[in-house]
């Protein structure tokens, strides 16, 4: 990973932690639906012993579903309140500048030519380079 694309990755993870904490958190609340409805099922409707281990498995399962996206939403929240402070802030407006220059150097060593300072009579310096 260059040190361009990891800058990015770090600005975009900064930027899009208030719609991932919305992403998840949705998640969380589809899963505490699905408990819900297996909850209701094992109250209301008549089941055989079969039917009652069914069900049980999937509340387990969903159960597990549950806690896994609870711990990811902590520490999403965690990082989300980094972010929203001013440091943070003034940091992604860091990391943008320092990618703006180092597009500059890229740019310069990629196409930019040598001016001799002293030995004019150079190839270099008339542009019959390579």
């Amino acid at each position: 990973m260059t040190a361009e694309e990891l800058l990015n990755y770090i600005l975009s993870f900064l930027k899009n932690t208030k719609s991932e904490e919305e992403k998840v958190t949705e998640e969380l609340r589809i899963k505490e639906l699905e408990q819900q409805d297996l909850l209701h099922e094992l109250e209301i409707s008549k089941l055989n012993a079969c039917e009652m281990a069914y069900i049980t498995k999937r509340l387990i399962q969903v159960r597990k579903e549950r806690r896994k996206i609870k711990n990811d939403l902590e520490k999403i929240r965690l990082l989300r309140r980094f972010t929203e402070r001013q440091n943070a802030k003034n940091l992604n407006g860091e990391i943008a500048t320092l990618l703006h220059e180092l597009k500059k150097v890229n740019n310069i060593q990629k196409y930019g030519k040598y001016k001799p300072r002293i030995l004019k009579d150079l190839k270099c310096g008339k542009g019959e380079s390579k």
